[in-house]
């Protein structure tokens, strides 16, 4: 009976998770600069966005250029603060944006890949705060927040100016 129970629970899991549906988005920022712990904002509205941390993080040209990409809409502004990190080498990519269409919530799920300066590099030892910022397409329901995944790649070793840009 125990065992039947455990089948049971593992194939609902694998229902759920196998009910993806990808979502249209786009990667408009990286940067090094971004708050100190890690944080995942879902940002609906102009209003929001002007008091969000992120107008601190971007140029007055950067912040107006990423208002106009912006229709609210029809989009969602995610901003995704990975928190202080030693020996990040400054690129962030998004693997993957999904909901998960077997649950009724349609929760939100996202990728998230961020390069580590390689073994014998230098500027190991730099600190930063990555962040990145992408513009979804706003899907006909879902409930905020989701889920996402973390992970780290070896970078390599990035140029003295790369390095330099992202602190």
């Amino acid at each position: 009976m125990l065992s039947r129970t455990w089948l049971v629970s593992i194939a609902c899991v694998l229902l759920v998770a196998c009910h993806q549906r990808s979502v249209e988005f786009r990667q408009v920022h990286v940067g090094g600069n971004g708050p100190k712990t890690f944080q995942m904002n879902y940002i609906e509205d102009r209003l929001s966005l002007d008091k969000s941390w992120i107008k601190s993080t971007l140029s007055d040209t950067e912040f107006g250029a990423l208002r106009s990409q912006i229709d609210f809409d029809s989009h969602l502004l995610v901003a995704i603060a990975l928190g202080e990190r030693k020996s990040a080498s400054g690129s962030v990519k998004i693997n993957s944006v999904y909901l998960y269409t077997g649950v009724a919530t349609l929760p939100l799920n996202i990728n998230v890949q961020v390069g580590v300066i390689g073994d014998g590099c230098q500027h190991r030892d730099r600190v930063s705060a990555p962040f990145t910022l992408l513009i979804l397409k706003k899907a006909e329901k879902f409930q905020l927040p989701g889920g996402f995944d973390i992970a780290n790649f070896d970078d390599g070793c990035p140029s003295n100016q790369a390095a330099d840009r992202f602190r």
